[in-house]
C-alpha cells in the first residue's frame, strides 16, 4: 500500500506540473508555494531518488534510445540533481546547465569530474536562457513551460519531458494539457509508456517553419 500510495501522490503531482505548462495564470500561485516549500525541503529531498527504484527508470530507459549526443544540455527544475547524475553517466562529455528556481536545492548537487555542470537559479517559466542555446532541453519530474524549453533548444535540438508516475494520468487529460498544444513549429514525436512514467519527445516539425524569437 505505501508504494500505492507514492504513486497516486506522484500521479498528483505530475498532474499539477501538466497544468501549470497549460495554465499560466496558476503559476504564481504555484511560485508562492513553492519556494518556501523547497527550501524547507532541500537537504532531504535528493533521498527521493535512492529511495523509489522506478523514479529515474523512464529517463534511463529513453536516453538509451535517443540517437544524437548532444554537446549542450539544460535540464530544467534540476532539484538537487538526481535526473543530472543521469545525464552525466549517459553524455560524459557533454556540458549540462542545470536550471532551478531554489538555490539551496541547487547547492546539493555534487561535482562531478565527467562532466561540465553549471548551476543557473532561475524559473522555469521564465528562463534565463539565450535562445537556440542547447542540443537536448529535459525537464525530469518538475514544473516547465514548452513555449520556453522549445525557445532556448536549437532547431535541431530535442526537448524531452520525463514524468515518472503519469501512467496513473487518464490519456485522454494527458493528450488535452500537453500533446494538444500548437507548438510553433514543433511536434511531439513520441508518447511513451515506461514503466509507471510518460516521457515525450519534441522535435522540429520538418514541415513547418521554426518559430521565431
Amino acid at each position: 500500500m505505501p508504494m500505492v500510495s507514492r504513486r497516486l501522490s506522484g500521479a498528483l503531482t505530475d498532474l499539477g506540473y501538466m497544468i501549470l505548462a497549460a495554465s499560466p495564470r496558476l503559476r504564481p500561485l504555484y511560485r508562492r508555494w513553492a519556494s518556501p516549500r523547497y527550501r524547507n525541503l532541500a537537504a532531504s529531498y535528493g533521498g527521493l531518488a535512492e529511495d523509489d527504484p522506478v523514479y529515474l527508470r523512464p529517463l534511463r530507459v529513453l536516453l538509451q534510445q535517443l540517437e544524437s549526443a548532444p554537446d549542450r544540455i539544460v535540464e530544467v527544475g534540476a532539484g538537487t540533481g538526481a535526473a543530472t547524475a543521469v545525464l552525466v553517466e549517459r553524455y560524459p562529455r557533454a556540458t549540462v546547465v542545470v536550471v532551478d528556481a531554489s538555490p539551496q536545492m541547487l547547492q546539493q548537487i555534487t561535482g562531478s569530474s565527467r562532466a561540465v555542470v553549471h548551476r543557473v537559479v532561475g524559473d522555469a517559466f521564465a528562463l534565463p536562457l539565450c535562445a537556440h542555446s542547447a542540443d537536448l532541453a529535459l525537464v525530469h519530474n518538475a514544473p516547465f513551460d514548452l513555449d520556453e524549453l522549445i525557445r532556448a533548444t536549437r532547431p535541431s535540438g530535442v526537448v524531452v519531458i520525463v514524468l515518472s508516475s503519469a501512467r496513473w494520468i487518464p490519456s485522454a487529460v494527458r493528450a488535452r494539457l500537453l500533446r494538444g498544444r500548437g507548438l510553433r513549429g514543433w511536434a511531439c514525436v513520441l508518447e511513451r509508456t515506461i514503466g509507471t512514467g510518460v516521457v515525450w519527445v519534441f522535435q522540429r516539425d520538418a514541415g513547418r517553419p521554426a518559430a521565431q524569437s
